[in-house]
């Protein structure tokens, strides 16, 4: 079998975070892989880029325009280990109908363990009780309430790949979960054991909120501070989409004004916060700098999903996690 000629395109540094060593012995059995990882300035002066069929990538990959494709002529298939594509496709590219693969789903992952873990900490009411404990010298004084993960109520912004992760992970937990989601009908939220509510409704009802709504202009500051203001007593504001989502002023207002809420923020907008931000001061706010994606080992489950998607491509398989142009303009 004649072996399709692959090369790595994106930033260098990331090449051996995201392919393991037994990935990249994997690709050896399906293609002729020139290992020698090129960044995307690199590659518009390499000759060697006009042979290759097989394009593989992570974060740092070239905009896939007119200027790249007029380099690589005979390319079959672009494999993406990152999350989003929208900002790299382009009207020339999806004429080519040229099928590209995102490891979406794998770094989904990461992101659902985190939101997972913040949820159950939420429902335990964990950052009051942790700074009464430390405050009080473990005295039980005036502690505040610790509801329980049981028959806690947890809503979920937007039921796209990750949501539904978390969603699979947190129903076990015994928590009844409700949804906001204008794309998904009432039947669709029925098998997945949700209820589906009105962006109001759900900030009322829910003692956690995740967000998980990708930026779009429609999306920017839906999140405004009255919905925070309208949640129940010691409840929980989760996100880890994109700061953008969320009016932050309007939320920083209400997380100042209601100090039984908490807020775990991974992503914030700016990103990093403003070094005045009160985002680093407020005792309520849990802060992250964006690392419920994947980070160290984890970015090898990304790796390995386009090995696979590889090695179906290869054998000529149907491939399990192909985007469609539709796809591709909705993602986070």
């Amino acid at each position: 079998m004649t072996k399709l000629k692959a090369i790595f395109i994106g930033s260098p540094q990331l090449f051996p975070r995201v392919y393991s060593s037994s990935a990249i012995d994997r690709l050896r059995q399906w293609v002729d892989f020139m290992e020698e990882p090129l960044s995307k300035e690199e590659a518009a002066l390499d000759s060697r880029v006009r042979e290759i069929e097989i394009l593989l990538s992570t974060w740092g990959a070239p905009r896939f325009d007119e200027s790249f494709l007029s380099l690589t002529p005979k390319l079959k298939g672009i494999f993406y280990a990152a999350g989003s594509i929208r900002n790299l496709v382009t009207d020339a590219f999806w004429e080519k109908k040229i099928p590209i693969v995102s490891a979406y789903y794998a770094n989904g992952l990461s992101v659902a363990h985190f939101t997972q873990a913040c949820i159950i900490f939420g429902l335990k009411n964990t950052l009051p009780i942790a700074r009464h404990h430390a405050n009080h010298r473990g005295g039980d004084k005036g502690r505040p309430p610790c509801p329980g993960v049981m028959s806690g109520r947890v809503g979920l912004i937007s039921l796209g790949v990750i949501a539904r992760q978390v969603l699979s992970m947190i129903q076990p937990l015994g928590v009844e979960v409700f949804a906001y989601d204008p794309f998904v009908s009432g039947d669709e939220a029925k098998k997945l054991g949700v209820k589906l509510v009105d962006l109001d409704t759900l900030f009322q009802t829910c003692e956690v909120v995740s967000l998980h709504a990708p930026l779009l202009p429609e999306t920017e500051g839906m999140i405004k501070g009255k919905h925070l203001a309208a949640m129940p007593p010691h409840s929980t504001f989760i996100n880890t989409a994109r700061g953008a989502v969320v009016q932050e002023n309007e939320m920083i207002e209400v997380l100042q004004q209601r100090t039984d809420l908490q807020a775990y923020l991974d992503v914030t907008y700016p990103e990093p916060p403003a070094k005045d931000s009160p985002l680093y001061d407020l005792a309520n706010v849990f802060l992250t700098p964006h690392i419920a994606g994947s980070v160290g080992r984890e970015c090898y489950r990304m790796g390995e999903l386009v090995v696979d998607e590889v090695e179906r491509f290869c054998k000529g398989e149907s491939l399990q996690w192909s985007i469609s142009r539709e796809q591709a303009a909705r993602m986070a």
